[in-house]
């Protein structure tokens, strides 16, 4: 039998045969170095690992998010052409009512009535979409939580690179590919979030941070197109977009 190739680390990208054994019962292979590399992205990876990883689904609002977006969704926190709008009136209102939309705020939370008589609401393409517009509700804020502020960045890239051409209209299309690109940009948006809020601010953490963002700017040039590599680096690491080259140097001095 020929040897399974490996693949990089998604944390250091070190290359490694170790693949994450849950994800890989969902017919995708994502690679971890060592438990160390895996633990330093878990808050981020769990959300998305195992069965949920391919195709990615979101999970279902906690209560605590489901408190937070019925808060902000009214909010006029968009730039609109008339002024600031909100995300009810740019989105859900082509879905909902204002009593519907409240309805579905309370509904996709885990452990509500409807979670429990529907066991694949998590996997419904309307339900998903709905999820990733309510999270873009958070994610101007931070919040005391690292799932949801994680949740939510993911939640307003996916829309963005959606916007882009970049990922599908409905989840449940996504191919290997785009999932994997995925879980490259839910390494770099954990990290971001857990260096954030770290009192450590030293150059191997930060170059860290560089690589794991090169290396799914490369993936997507690669594995999708040269066209989908701008567009994630343009909206996924804005920072960076258009100085890739100076700081692969920088990084790798």
């Amino acid at each position: 039998m020929a040897e399974q190739p490996g693949g990089q680390c998604l944390t250091c990208g070190t290359h490694t045969k170790n693949r994450c054994a849950a994800c890989g019962k969902a017919g995708i292979d994502l690679f971890f170095c060592s438990a160390s590399c895996q633990k330093t992205l878990w808050v981020g990876h769990r959300l998305f690992c195992g069965r949920h990883a391919f195709p990615p689904l979101f999970p279902l609002l906690q209560p605590d998010e489901s408190r937070l977006v019925r808060s902000k969704m009214y909010a006029p926190i968009l730039g609109g052409d008339d002024g600031p709008i909100s995300i009810y009136d740019e989105y859900l209102v082509h879905w909902y009512t204002c009593p519907e939309a409240e309805y579905a705020v309370s509904a996709l939370v885990e452990g509500s009535a409807y979670d429990r008589e529907q066991p694949d609401a998590r996997g419904t393409s309307h339900n998903q979409r709905v999820l990733i517009i309510l999270r873009m509700a958070l994610c101007f804020q931070t919040t005391k939580s690292e799932r949801n502020d994680i949740l939510s960045a993911l939640s307003e890239k996916w829309y963005r690179l959606l916007c882009d051409g970049v990922f599908p209209m409905d989840v449940r299309d996504t191919t290997r590919e785009q999932a994997i690109l995925f879980h490259h940009i839910v390494a770099v948006v954990t990290l971001m979030r857990v260096k954030g809020q770290s009192d450590v601010r030293d150059r191997e953490s930060a170059m860290r941070g560089f690589q794991c963002q090169f290396r799914m700017i490369d993936y997507a040039k690669q594995h999708i197109s040269a066209e989908a590599s701008e567009k994630v680096s343009a909206n996924v690491s804005p920072a960076m977009h258009g100085f890739s080259g100076i700081l692969r140097q920088i990084v790798n001095r």
